[in-house]
């Protein structure tokens, strides 16, 4: 096909039977076969595409059906060069007749986003779906097709699942755990959820956390546990996977680093967006996490800044009724002490001239040094832009929410809230995280809303591991065998799971650690004993 179209022939790729919905009592979801699929970044975020070379015909041959479809697809030009003129022609017909005529052009602007969505009405009845692309005259870019499906609602509509991660955050920060920090929207939220008193995480740090809240698998199963380790879809099956092949439209809006398609997490992900969007874009801190390269901040700031919670709510509103959809929305707001400007000025991090305060490590390194005496002051100084990166979590909470509200799915979308792990604010002589199993960073906020059943506060432990095949259970679609533990490892209660021993695991690559919790008592070992 490629070779084919290099030499400007007119070429057809025909994908005749599109891959449908093994369960018809979901929406089905239909898509050409991954074969000639290549994974496309463009704005950092990711798209499973196809190529689409000038003077290139795709057609598909629609299954019967007796409910209409909708063609869905998102359309992204490479490079993003706008020295490359005109427009890029494309038409999409069905079964000869035209359904659209539209045209893109290279844009090397952030304020442009480069992937445009496309959704069109596909006529009952039709047969062959034709989308030609052609380039009027010259060369230009190469234009690729994300993720194209056939979609249409349930005959029994399905849940949707929101997953808030939120990057380092303790429960017992949190006023509906205990904790001072401002929280207000999470706390009404717990209001009306299954609130989890004693969750723990798998490990300490962003990787393995996420894949085991992914996959239903421990760490050492699993694999991703140092950093130099990524998930293995062909050992390690994901909750996204699931939903996709059962009919899920997939989306992800996180932060990257360790929870990014570089480390496996794309599988399964219609797009993969590596745009935190709870960023402190008004503040000097935000703009200084950017890197060391001052000529390439406001080009990331305008991004993030177009990928921010509003982003979110317009595609969680744009999902069409009855289709159901699964998103992953992640942020590092706790994980970075970087309140934005609102909670900086609420939390007096800023000076008499309102010039904002940055977390101050002298401290820091003095007691890291041997002055043992200054472990409260650095506490103190941690905590007041931990709690203020809180806040402004917690802001990013109430405008999801509110979307989520407003767009008319709150009552048919199971929402979590939780954090991969939590952060060591110096009760052990240590700050930070990654670095042991301690309580502080293992244990970790879990809030569940499942439309229908009534608040609870759950007692009994819950390992983020038992999250997957519970919520697949909940959503109606097939669980993997694999992401259920053996007997002896899995949980005492099913719904919700509860378990009375927790297992845990860290590795750092120089170090190996391991935990193990059974009722009230923990018991701790490293590599050395």
């Amino acid at each position: 096909w490629q070779a084919a179209a290099d030499h400007g022939q007119l070429t057809t790729l025909d994908a005749t039977t599109p891959r449908a919905s093994a369960a018809p009592f979901v929406h089905e979801r239909s898509a050409v076969d991954d074969q000639g699929r290549v994974a496309v970044s463009l704005d950092r975020e990711q798209r499973r595409s196809l190529r689409l070379p000038a003077d290139t015909e795709l057609t598909w041959t629609l299954p019967p059906h007796d409910r209409p479809y909708r063609f869905e697809a998102s359309l992204g030009l490479l490079p993003r060069d706008p020295a490359l003129g005109g427009a890029m022609q494309f038409s999409l017909t069905a079964d000869g007749t035209t359904l659209a005529d539209f045209s893109a052009t290279g844009s090397g602007s952030v304020d442009t986003p480069a992937w445009n969505d496309l959704s069109f009405a596909v006529p009952l009845g039709t047969e062959r779906l034709t989308l030609r692309a052609r380039w009027p005259s010259g060369d230009g870019p190469l234009a690729v097709l994300g993720h194209p499906r056939l979609r249409r609602a349930a005959s029994e509509p399905r849940p949707n699942l929101l997953i808030v991660s939120l990057d380092t955050l303790r429960p017992d920060h949190l006023g509906c755990y205990g904790g001072d920090a401002p929280s207000a929207h999470i706390d009404a939220f717990a209001e009306t959820a299954l609130r989890f008193e004693t969750a723990y995480s798998t490990s300490s740090y962003t990787l393995p956390s996420h894949a085991s809240l992914l996959s239903g698998q421990l760490p050492l199963l699993h694999g991703a546990r140092a950093t130099r380790d990524h998930l293995d879809p062909e050992r390690t099956p994901l909750l996204t996977s699931a939903l996709a092949d059962a009919g899920w439209v997939t989306a992800a809006f996180t932060g990257g680093g360790f929870l990014s398609t570089t480390y496996g997490f794309g599988t399964g992900f219609d797009r993969f967006s590596h745009n935190d969007p709870c960023w402190p874009v008004d503040t000097l801190r935000g703009r200084l996490l950017l890197g060391p390269d001052p000529e390439s901040h406001d080009d990331r700031l305008q991004r993030l800044t177009r990928f921010d919670v509003r982003h979110v709510v317009d595609w969680l509103g744009a999902q069409p009724e009855g289709a159901p959809f699964f998103a992953l929305v992640h942020t590092y707001a706790a994980h970075n002490y970087a309140p934005d400007r609102r909670w900086l000025e609420k939390s007096g991090l800023t000076d008499d001239d309102g010039q904002e305060l940055l977390l101050d490590r002298t401290d820091y390194h003095a007691w890291k040094a041997g002055d043992l005496d200054l472990r409260q002051a650095v506490t103190d100084e941690f905590t007041r832009f931990y709690d203020a990166s809180v806040g402004s979590a917690d802001d990013f909470i109430g405008a999801l929410l509110g979307g989520l509200e407003q767009a008319g799915l709150d009552d048919n979308t199971i929402v979590v809230i939780l954090s991969d792990h939590g952060e060591e604010l110096g009760e052990v002589d240590v700050f930070g995280h990654g670095k042991s199993l301690n309580e502080g960073v293992t244990r970790v906020p879990l809030l569940v809303r499942i439309p229908g059943r009534a608040a609870q506060v759950i007692t009994p432990a819950i390992s983020l591991a038992d999250l997957a095949p519970w919520l697949l259970e909940l959503l109606g679609a097939p669980v993997d065998p694999a992401m259920r533990p053996a007997p002896a490892l899995a949980p005492d209660s099913a719904d919700p799971p509860g378990r009375a021993i927790t297992l845990f695991d860290l590795s750092t690559g120089d170090d190996e650690q391991w935990a193990v919790r059974l009722d009230d008592f923990k018991l701790q070992q490293g590599a050395d004993g």
